[in-house]
């Protein structure tokens, strides 16, 4: 493999293709440094060697690895020894190359068949064949008209040219969009039966998404990177909702199979099935459209008028004759707790009520002149109108209106009996209200009598109570007496402890002072025999330290005269090793003219035979 200039035909532009690389062309001619003397082309991961010539990685394991010399200069090298080159991975990386998405393939153009010789021997032709098959079938060429257009112009340094590839607009790409759909599935056939029906009251249970299993077509076109976005907004196989997505349908797929599902979709618009003629999608649509719908069929519902009107009841408070009150609750009659039961279509629901319905057509009383439902006007006036009069149930001969006849009860009436005032202190009598002042007149005695009794009664209850509080008092106090002698004792008792455990601690801390005074003395004479000793130690290191000193110094200046001996030796064999080099050299230089000398002659001498052969 070798460096292969390109040329661009209508042009004198020439760019150079490594033909060990996948498309990859320089666009300015390449320095000889940075070609591989092995196999012509750009280096690959370059190495050097010891002798400073760099090799391709791949030609130092199959030419150097096998040969064990320099390809440059013949010199003996291993090829564990070659090292990474990265200055020219450096340069390599600032060369300019083409982006890849500026080239193309085509079809090799062949060049004319080698001749066959008859007479030629196995070896050859296994060379011409082997030949034949390594010509390429296709080549790289440059899409120089193409440039700005469909193929890129940028140049760029080689370093780049993988993530500019990544991301050039011009990169080729095939939509990946598959033709799919996801339909809903309902568990329940007849819950679905329901809803295709527009029946509300169908059960709504929670659908599940499912692929169909005959999809799956992928969309393939081809286009550039910068044109892709476009594409699937157009793109067939697009991924889309349903147009009813909004009315509840959860199919999703490909826009080529929207109109087939449009067809089909079970919450498309429906007519509505009460006939009003409205177009509304099956489910909540459904059963929100069938709450308004003017044609539903509804009940009627409506309370009685006089519910929700002024129920009148006595006040309490309120004068006799007056007619004022207040309202009650409908448990006080439960008839008028009823609706109207009558079924009608919701559009005449409004006309009902205000012509037929008996509980929401109202009529005015004419003693009270409250508005009440027209079937119940007649039991109003009879039991529950606050402006009716009737006679005393307790038969005093007083004629009152229907509100005031609790308070004349409660208040007024003489003929009620009540209980006399003193049956808390034992009167049992009970007399009417207008007999209470005559009866109190005529028990004046006995009443005396339970006064003076329930006086007695009290008193004697006071004693008693007097002398079971003077009792308690004195047990309390002498509870107290007991618990002060018991804290007392008690605060005694922990008093004399702490002293004693006091006077304990005292005596053991005398007896520590004792123990750790008699402990420093002996540290002291410690410390001081110790300090004795350790300077002598000290000026005895002091000593070897010094001699190991000396002989360092000489040690080192032995060494230093040992180098520059070694330094001489070196330049002096160096010297005689270019001078042997360079004979060796001329002598290589003589052994191959010789050599060329020879051949020539020999060449010449077998050119003469031969025509002194073909003359005679």
């Amino acid at each position: 493999m070798v460096l292969k200039e390109l040329g661009v035909k209508g042009t004198d532009a020439v760019f150079y293709q490594s033909t060990k690389r996948d498309r990859v062309v320089f666009v300015d001619e390449v320095p000889p440094g940075l070609l591989c003397p092995v196999c012509r082309d750009v280096f690959i991961a370059p190495k050097i060697a010891t002798c400073g010539h760099p090799v391709c990685e791949e030609c130092v394991r199959k030419v150097v690895k096998q040969t064990g010399k320099c390809f440059s200069c013949s010199a003996f090298v291993d090829h564990n020894d070659y090292l990474p080159d990265e200055l020219s991975e450096v340069k390599l990386g600032d060369l300019k190359v083409l982006c890849r998405h500026a080239l193309g393939l085509r079809e090799a153009q062949q060049e004319d068949e080698e001749e066959v010789d008859l007479d030629e021997d196995e070896a050859a032709a296994a060379a011409r064949i082997k030949r034949r098959e390594g010509r390429s079938a296709v080549e790289v060429f440059v899409r120089f008209e193409d440039f700005d257009d469909t193929a890129c112009s940028l140049a760029l340094p080689l370093r780049d040219l993988d993530r500019h590839g990544e991301t050039c607009e011009f990169k080729p790409l095939m939509c990946d969009l598959c033709d799919m759909e996801e339909e809903e599935k309902d568990d329940d056939d007849e819950d679905e039966i329901g809803k295709e029906n527009g029946d509300p009251r169908a059960t709504m249970r929670p659908s599940k998404l499912g692929a169909r299993g005959d999809v799956g077509r992928v969309c393939g076109f081809n286009c550039m990177l910068r044109d892709m976005p476009h594409h699937r907004t157009t793109c067939e196989n697009r991924l889309v909702n349903c147009t009813f997505a909004n009315f509840g349908c959860r199919w999703r797929g490909s826009f080529r199979r929207l109109s087939a599902h449009g067809s089909q979709c079970r919450v498309r618009p429906r007519l509505c099935p009460n006939g009003c003629g409205a177009q509304v999608s099956v489910g909540p649509m459904m059963k929100r459209h069938l709450d308004m719908c003017p044609m539903g069929e509804v009940a009627c519902d409506a309370p009685d008028a006089e519910a929700d009107l002024a129920i009148c009841r006595p006040v309490e408070d309120a004068e006799e004759g007056d007619v004022a009150g207040a309202l009650v609750t409908v448990g006080e009659h439960p008839e008028l707790a009823k609706k109207c039961t009558a079924v009608v279509r919701r559009v005449d629901l409004k006309r009902h009520r205000m012509e037929h319905c008996e509980f929401a057509r109202a009529a005015k009383c004419r003693r009270c002149h409250k508005l009440v439902s027209a079937r119940s006007l007649q039991s109003h006036e009879l039991t529950r109108c606050t402006a009716a009069e009737e006679l005393c149930p307790e038969g005093c001969g007083m004629v009152l209106s229907r509100t005031a006849v609790k308070r004349h009860l409660e208040v007024a009436c003489v003929k009620v009996r009540e209980d006399c005032a003193f049956k808390p202190l034992g009167c049992t009598a009970r007399v009417e209200r207008g007999e209470m002042a005559a009866h109190t007149h005529r028990a004046s005695g006995q009443h005396l009598e339970l006064l003076r009794r329930g006086l007695l009664d009290a008193r004697s209850r006071g004693e008693a109570f007097r002398m079971e509080i003077d009792a308690h008092r004195e047990d309390i106090a002498q509870q107290l007496e007991r618990r002060r002698k018991d804290a007392m004792e008690t605060l005694t008792r922990k008093e004399e402890s702490v002293r004693e455990r006091v006077e304990t601690a005292k005596e053991e801390d005398a007896k520590a002072r004792k123990v750790l005074a008699g402990k420093v003395d002996v540290l002291k004479r410690a410390m001081a025999d110790q300090s004795s000793t350790y300077s002598g130690q000290l000026l005895d290191m002091f000593t070897d330290i010094s001699e190991l000193r000396n002989d360092f110094e000489r040690f080192k200046t032995r060494c230093e005269d040992g180098m520059r001996a070694l330094r001489k030796d070196v330049d002096s064999n160096r010297v005689k090793a270019e001078a042997l080099f360079s004979e060796v050299t001329e002598e290589r230089g003589d052994a191959v003219g010789a050599y060329k000398e020879h051949v020539t002659r020999a060449l010449e001498d077998e050119e003469k035979h031969l025509t002194i052969t073909s003359l005679s």
